[in-house]
């Protein structure tokens, strides 16, 4: 560690997710502190980021959600020449629109559940006849969310297209897709390291807020996928990462359908709580959370 500056820990936010990204804040500030650092935590306004900037080296970004893995704020930090972990504006902004990353992935070859977007101007006949038939159950989504906010699971092209219109009518774009009744898995990226795997096992069946943040029934095993579904996973979560222009860290989202991965999303700023399954995976092959917060900060400053 040779960095003498000061590093803003960027949390909090106007997001739905302001309260999980002061969390991911303060466990990271406290890691980076343990790894020798002189760091403090801002929580973000379009104020207290304006002048936070020229004063500190680099900003170590925790917002989760709008105006933080949406491109708004690196958008700002670029515009200003100041130094920041995590993907550019561009990249977080396509890793953020759900379909804008599902289009891109499929153009590349890699695989992802069938699936369809949707706004409020939708021709809502057509959107059911679209869908109709792919699958007896839908997962209906916001486009630009995180966190599994607004996700609903719906029975039947009808239901889902009803709950699709009311989504579309409060987050904007929307997406419908098939779901898929499989196991579920996340590969986290950091620096240079691709992480061992990580099986999902929600005591809900569904890996919603609570069973991300606040549940402790939630399971996560390890050694779960056998060496030919590790190395798929662990492969298409590095060309996604490279094909979405990604950098420091990224976790990847999978359904098991059939044996196959289907890819789910491309979360830029995973979490940090201490439900987070990027740090987990990092402590399971002997990365403490100083040490991955300080690889992730050498890989921001080597830019």
């Amino acid at each position: 560690m040779d960095f003498s500056k000061k590093i803003a820990v960027l949390a909090g936010g106007i997001g739905s997710e302001r309260e999980v990204s002061l969390e991911s804040g303060q466990n990271a500030l406290s890691a980076i502190k343990k790894a020798g650092y002189n760091a403090e935590l801002i929580d973000v306004s379009p104020e207290t980021i304006e002048k936070a900037i020229g004063e500190y080296g680099l900003f170590f970004i925790m917002l989760h959600g709008t105006w933080g893995e949406d491109g708004q704020i690196q958008k700002i930090l670029e515009n200003r020449n100041a130094k920041f972990t995590g993907s550019g504006s561009l990249s977080s902004q396509n890793c953020f629109d759900k379909d804008i990353t599902r289009l891109k992935l499929m153009e590349s070859g890699i695989e992802c559940p069938f699936g369809i977007s949707v706004d409020e101007d939708s021709d809502w006949d057509k959107a059911e006849e679209m869908i109709r038939g792919k699958s007896e159950r839908f997962v209906v989504k916001p486009a630009c969310e995180g966190s599994s906010v607004g996700v609903e699971i719906r029975v039947g092209s009808q239901a889902a297209v009803r709950s699709a219109k009311k989504t579309a009518e409060k987050y904007g774009k929307s997406l419908i897709e098939s779901y898929i009744q499989g196991k579920e898995f996340t590969v986290g990226i950091a620096a240079a390291n691709i992480l061992p795997s990580i099986k999902i096992q929600p005591q809900t069946g569904f890996y919603d807020y609570n069973a991300k943040y606040i549940s402790d029934n939630t399971g996560f095993l390890f050694g779960a996928a056998d060496k030919q579904l590790e190395e798929q996973m662990q492969q298409i979560s590095e060309k996604a990462f490279n094909l979405l222009e990604c950098r420091d860290l990224a976790r990847v989202d999978f359904m098991i359908d059939s044996g196959k991965p289907l890819l789910i999303e491309v979360n830029t700023i995973p979490g940090f709580t201490s439900h987070s399954l990027l740090p987990a995976a990092a402590e399971h092959i002997g990365i403490s959370q100083p040490q991955l917060c300080s690889e992730i900060i050498q890989s921001a400053l080597s830019r």
